[in-house]
């Protein structure tokens, strides 16, 4: 079963159930249920779609910790597209090179984060100014939908630092 189908098993048995909490910093903890983590992620996905994102391709993802994080995983997951995390705190050139290295056609990113990738051959979708975008797309898969990516199709994609130990 897939990732994705695990989580919608959880929203059927449970659906407002914590699925993602987050302590966050200072006392700004988040958290999502099943429920609402699929219809986030389902959002996402949609809007991604429309974005021109599909089935094979990789995005990237520069975002903080947060429940946003395990929504943009599952959404690009659901539109059939590959999770390539980059740490918006990496130095500019290591988050450039998982780009290019990645061929990546699409960065998912926030706030300031994406002026960095503007006027490059790539598609920024920025979460927060897309916001009321996004929420407005369905929170349901169109019928016949899978949404998800098969066995066959990469997932995650991770570049390491290259040290061991």
């Amino acid at each position: 079963m897939s990732i994705s189908g695990l989580i919608e098993q959880q929203v059927q048995a449970r659906p407002d159930a914590i699925a993602v909490a987050y302590p966050g910093l200072g006392g700004d903890g988040a958290s999502l249920t099943y429920a609402e983590l699929s219809r986030a992620a389902n959002r996402l996905a949609a809007h991604l779609r429309a974005r021109g994102v599909g089935r094979g391709d990789r995005v990237v993802t520069s975002l903080r910790p947060g429940p946003e994080l395990v929504t943009a995983f599952l959404g690009i997951v659901r539109a059939g597209a590959a999770y390539v995390p980059v740490d918006p705190a990496d130095p500019a050139e290591r988050r450039r090179l998982i780009v290019r290295d990645s061929a990546a056609r699409t960065v998912l990113t926030e706030g300031a984060g994406a002026a960095e990738y503007r006027g490059q051959d790539l598609t920024v979708v920025a979460v927060d100014a897309e916001a009321a975008e996004i929420a407005a797309r369905p929170g349901t898969l169109p019928a016949g939908d899978a949404g998800d990516i098969t066995p066959e199709d990469t997932a995650y994609v991770c570049y390491t630092s290259g040290t061991t130990g």
